[in-house]
């Protein structure tokens, strides 16, 4: 079910988008949606509707979904809901089972969620569908790659440029030291606060590469983890491999969380 409803969240937007554009969709017939319908509540989707005479169970997540686990819980929701759909009327022709978020999965996400015959509407199918029906779109909503401005594109790819240009092995440290601040500043900043680099802990006993203050605001996934965990900073030990033909294979850098230490970075991206 689609998260966070309340006035002015995103997940709210984002649900009023999904049903302003299903009714302005062309073949939409019987729209439910789970909020208002007894229909959509019974089969638990948030949408429920005919499309082109199929039925057709939407399923909306305003988190794009990126990990197996949370993959497999969205299949098994819509596989759960079209259960829920044949008890109420029947076997019926092969359903419309819909998933739609506002972001993108990689290729290989992609192919997991076709695999269980489960259509992908991400951030950019759902711009090119809402455009064709005049229907105006949140601005958290990914847009085609190919129509993203090259400016927005500009800071990642001279990043890659740099990094790829990085020889492998002590002469390249440095060059790829600084690559690694500037990459965690594109990345992370804001909403956390600009990277200090080699910070020493209290005591002095440990050096930690990168530093990356964390004030961001207690109602956002980063004030989440400082409010759930105690610490205040996150910390970003880089390092550097040679496995692989291409330097990009150098950069280690995925967040691992302790229950009693900042969030740690390990391995490999």
């Amino acid at each position: 079910m689609v998260e966070e409803r309340g006035a002015g969240s995103q997940g709210w937007q984002f649900f009023r988008f999904l049903e302003e554009l299903l009714a302005a969709l062309p073949g939409v017939t019987e729209l439910e949606a789970e909020r208002g319908g007894a229909l959509a509540t019974d089969v638990r989707a948030d949408f429920v509707a005919r499309f082109e005479g199929r039925p057709l169970l939407l399923e909306a997540k305003v988190t794009t979904p990126q990990t197996p686990r949370r993959l497999r819980e969205m299949i098994w929701q819509l596989q759960q809901a079209w259960t829920a759909y044949e008890q109420l009327h029947g076997p019926h022709q092969e359903p419309r089972l819909v998933v739609a978020f506002p972001g993108v999965l990689s290729q290989q996400r992609q192919t997991v969620v076709r695999a269980a015959s489960v259509e992908i509407w991400d951030g950019a199918v759902l711009q090119r569908m809402a455009r064709a029906v005049g229907v105006d779109t949140p601005e958290f909503l990914a847009i085609p790659e190919e129509e993203e401005p090259a400016v927005r594109r500009e800071p990642a790819d001279e990043l890659l440029r740099r990094l790829d240009a990085i020889p492998a092995g002590k002469t390249g440290w440095q060059a790829f030291e600084q690559f690694s601040e500037d990459l965690l500043n594109l990345l992370f900043v804001p909403p956390l606060n600009t990277v200090i680099p080699q910070s020493s802990t209290e005591n002095g006993v440990n050096r930690r590469d990168f530093v990356l203050p964390n004030y961001a605001p207690a109602d956002s996934f980063w004030g989440f983890l400082r409010v759930h965990y105690p610490a205040a900073t996150s910390s970003s030990p880089m390092r550097r491999t040679t496995r692989g033909r291409s330097a990009r294979r150098r950069c280690c850098s995925w967040p691992t969380i302790s229950a009693t230490t900042a969030p740690d970075w390990s391995g490999c991206c």
